[in-house]
């Protein structure tokens, strides 16, 4: 069976930029209705800004079959990579999760000669929580300012101050085993479409 992610402007990591893309609900809903009047064997599954149980009963609600969770499940146990980054993401809010060119600009430069030739390029970009706080408070310029220092410095800043989170970071609090993680959430779906069903009921 073939399958399609339909991932919106709320998710981490890489991406088309804002003004080039759709919010994870209309998206998804378009997808679903196109793969449904396909008349393929397809499942679709929306991302972005999706971290518990009414997330995953929305993209239900709109004909996904499911939905894909990147900063949820890469806040547990099991996810690769640095734990104090992890923990970063419990304090992160929604409006923390900032879009920028400057990352891929920077890896770009690193991974270039290691790469042979495929790098991340307009219109692309990459959503991350910014940790230092003084800097979010400027309004910090990533790209002006990535631009003006050594390749190594801002990579090396980058890697530790900018985890890679979309925007529904805001919803989580600690960090978990992914199991526990995976089935508190298929469980509390039931709940949440029977409660869901109980307000447009009379």
């Amino acid at each position: 069976m073939d399958g399609v992610i339909a991932q919106g402007k709320e998710a981490g990591g890489h991406g088309l930029r804002p003004h080039l893309s759709s919010g994870t609900l209309p998206l998804a809903r378009r997808v679903a209705e196109l793969v449904a009047n396909s008349g393929r064997d397809c499942f679709v599954l929306a991302a972005g800004g999706i971290v518990d149980a009414e997330g995953v009963a929305a993209a239900l609600a709109l004909g996904c079959d499911g939905a894909v969770l990147g900063t949820r499940l890469w806040a547990t146990h099991q996810a690769m990579g640095s734990e104090e980054k992890k923990k970063a993401l419990r304090g992160a809010e929604c409006d923390d999760a900032v879009r920028t060119g400057a990352y891929d600009a920077l890896n770009n430069a690193v991974q270039r000669s290691q790469a042979n030739g495929l790098e991340w390029r307009w219109p692309y970009d990459t959503c991350g929580v910014l940790l230092d706080e003084k800097e979010m408070s400027m309004g910090l310029d990533l790209e002006g300012w990535a631009n003006e220092q050594s390749v190594e410095a801002a990579s090396a800043y980058l890697a530790k101050a900018f985890p890679l989170a979309g925007e529904g970071v805001g919803s989580i609090r600690e960090v978990e085993c992914a199991e526990v993680v995976v089935r508190r959430i298929a469980e509390g779906v039931p709940g949440v479409i029977r409660r869901s069903h109980a307000l447009l009921v009379e």
